[in-house]
Order: C-alpha cells, then structure tokens, then sequence
C-alpha cells in the first residue's frame, strides 16, 4: 500500500472496480425484467500487494452484496478467482518484483 500513489490507486478503483459497478448497473434493469440471469466477475487469490488486492477485494464484498440484492430477481451473481501467476505489472515496482509477489487474475 506504501508503495503505490493515490493517483494510481485511484486510477486501479476506477478500472477495476467502478467500470464493474457502472456496466452491471446497465445490464441489471433488462435481467430484471427478464427475471433471468448470470452476472460473472473475475477476482483473484492474489494476496501480497495492496494495491492490486484492495480493488479485488472491494470488488469481493461488492459481488456479495450484489448477490443477496438480485437473489428475488433470479438473477445469479459469481465470481471466477484464478489461480496465481506472475504477470507485467510487478514490473513496474521494484521492491513487489523483487519479493516475488505473484498476482492472481
């Protein structure tokens, strides 16, 4: 968390967690009336760096939230975590690089 700014996290929020809100809201009304539906989010097992693992875990408590809300609707909600990997944004900070953090998808 200390080694990421405000504006870049800040800019993960908005990417990974806003844009998931805003583009649920949009379908929600049509699964409604559907009564009918299956909302999927990809999260991640990745623990170790706070940047990317506080916008996947607001997006966690966002789906179960979500979830119990669009229940009487027949509207299901799920998430699909991935296993762990090494990926390109590591690169971009050297100490979580260097400790060999591995992210999730």
């Amino acid at each position: 968390v200390e080694e990421i700014s405000t504006k870049q996290l800040e800019d993960h929020f908005q990417g990974n967690v806003f844009s998931h809100i805003a583009i649920t809201r949009m379908v929600l009304p049509h699964m409604r009336k559907r009564r009918d539906g299956t909302i999927l989010f990809m999260g991640s097992l990745a623990t170790g760096w706070g940047g990317y693992c506080t916008g996947k875990m607001a997006l966690a408590a966002i789906i179960k939230s979500l979830r119990a809300e669009v229940k009487p609707f027949g509207i299901t909600v799920t998430m699909c975590e991935s296993g762990c990997f090494r990926i390109q944004i590591l690169s971009s900070t050297n100490s979580a690089s260097e400790r060999g953090i591995v992210l999730g998808g």
